[in-house]
């Protein structure tokens, strides 16, 4: 099985922000500074389905996660110490309250 650096975050937005106009910033203008990240191998957001989450009767505790790949911690330390890493950090205050952060040795089973 292949092995990889993965930063996995649970994302808040801002409070004076409505979910639409997270959602839209987040698609339209933060995920393609990621696009810029020279190591990053693969770059996931996901956001929560409202509707479901309310269909399903749980509390939002999050209003996004995101999951990013590298294949090794010196790749990843490399975009995160890089101007292009600065610029998602610098953009990430936009719109993001509060982020939760996971870095896991992921183990990829089914590709």
């Amino acid at each position: 099985m292949a092995k990889q650096i993965k930063l996995v975050g649970l994302i808040k937005k801002k409070s004076n922000m409505g979910f639409k106009e997270f959602k839209e910033y987040w698609i339209e203008k933060h995920a393609p500074i990621g696009k810029t990240w020279k190591n990053l191998k693969k770059y996931n957001i996901n956001i929560v389905a409202e509707e479901i989450q309310i269909k399903m009767d749980e509390k939002k505790h999050y209003d996004n996660t995101v999951d990013m790949y590298w294949d090794s911690y010196a790749e990843m330390m490399e975009d995160l110490n890089s101007e292009e890493g600065k610029t998602g950090f610098k953009d990430a205050e936009v719109f993001i309250e509060e982020v939760k952060g996971l870095y896991t040795e992921g183990h990829i089973v089914i590709k």
